[in-house]
């Protein structure tokens, strides 16, 4: 199977959605490899933690033969045709116009809709923008991803969506942070910030 990603984030951003981007790839790349996951992105940035993730045998990063203007949106229609992609998975908000009336099947990730929620952090036409995208995608991708209940409950709120067509999929933990720590490390913390026996710990 030919699976395609948007794969700006993945392919230029070193944190936040680049991450999840990256992480979402590599893990189906690892556990899934009679697949092809083909990355489409206008540019690839040049920094090792990008260069090791297009390393990885079954992922091809795929970049816009001419122009680059509106590629992601429109004329990578043609590309995603021509590499015969089975699945296209826009990992951030947006999937390409019209890629619906193909005979590829399609995913959306919708991360939050803070645009919408708290408008009065966000410029006018980002607003327009990101609405008109979200929007689409949900109406006409086969399936969406959200990343939290709370996304759902957003999309259905404001987008009129169906809630069997959502699947809520929490995003991954980096195996950096599965590395489990010496109990001498850990009563070291433990007295320094005086724990209890039992507790919770939140990072947001």
């Amino acid at each position: 199977m030919n699976i395609g990603f948007d794969g700006k984030r993945a392919a230029n951003n070193l944190t936040g959605l680049g991450n999840y981007s990256r992480s979402l790839i590599s893990q189906l790349a690892q556990f899934f490899p009679q697949n092809q996951y083909l990355v489409y992105t206008p540019k690839v940035k040049e920094v090792r933690q990008i260069k090791d993730f297009f390393k990885l045998k079954n992922v091809i990063a795929v970049l816009p033969g001419s122009s680059k203007l509106l590629w992601r949106s429109w004329s990578i229609k043609k590309q995603l045709l021509a590499d015969h992609i089975d699945i296209y998975h826009g990992l951030s908000h947006e999937i390409p116009i019209n890629i619906h009336k193909t005979n590829i099947a399609s995913v959306v990730t919708i991360h939050d809709l803070i645009f919408l929620k708290f408008p009065h952090y966000f410029k006018f036409i980002d607003r327009l923008i990101y609405t008109f995208k979200c929007r689409y995608a949900c109406l006409n991708a086969d399936k969406i991803v959200a990343i939290s209940e709370q996304t759902k409950r957003d999309i259905i709120s404001f987008f009129q969506i169906k809630e069997d067509k959502i699947e809520v999929i929490y995003q991954g933990c980096d195996k950096s942070f599965k590395i489990d720590a010496e109990q001498t490390l850990k009563e070291q913390v433990k007295h320094k910030f005086d724990l209890p026996e039992k507790y919770i710990l939140n990072v947001g």
